[in-house]
């Protein structure tokens, strides 16, 4: 099942760097960039634009982020996946599940969130094209 690899590739990829990864504020921050690669893709494809002209960048701040502002992304990201009808529902819930581990007052620093919140950006296409290659061969749209 899909959703178990991917599953199982966060955790994984989370076991083999928890040196960098020590907090659950790191993996949601992460995580949550994570989300937004895969949203940039779906832009980047649905209205044919090149990387970095996609609406959504717009939204992240310029990547100066707190914990407030990682959150809202969250919300807001959702909510575009499903106005292009690609959600990606276990990516969304691998993502609210480090949020809500994360709780309220996070403990890091602005400049740690926004760090955390972009190497989870710039690396997110680790999960996201490994998943979808999983899905072409089973023949599924994400974990529909």
């Amino acid at each position: 099942m899909v959703e178990e690899g991917v599953e199982r590739m966060v955790e994984k990829f989370f076991d083999e760097y928890s040196h960098t990864f020590t907090s659950a504020e790191e993996k949601a921050a992460f995580m949550v960039g994570v989300l937004v690669n895969y949203l940039l893709y779906v832009q980047r494809d649905e209205r044919d634009v090149g990387w970095g002209e996609e609406p959504f960048r717009s939204r992240l701040y310029g990547l100066m982020l707190d914990e407030t502002k990682v959150k809202k992304i969250f919300d807001k990201a959702v909510g575009k996946l499903t106005e292009y009808e690609r959600p990606y529902p276990t990516l969304e819930k691998i993502t609210g599940k480090y949020l809500s581990e994360a709780g309220k007052a996070w403990k890091l620093s602005k400049d740690e969130i926004s760090y955390y919140f972009t190497l989870g950006l710039t690396l997110g296409s680790i999960f996201t094209f490994k998943a979808n290659e999983e899905n072409e061969k089973g023949g599924n749209k994400h974990d529909q």
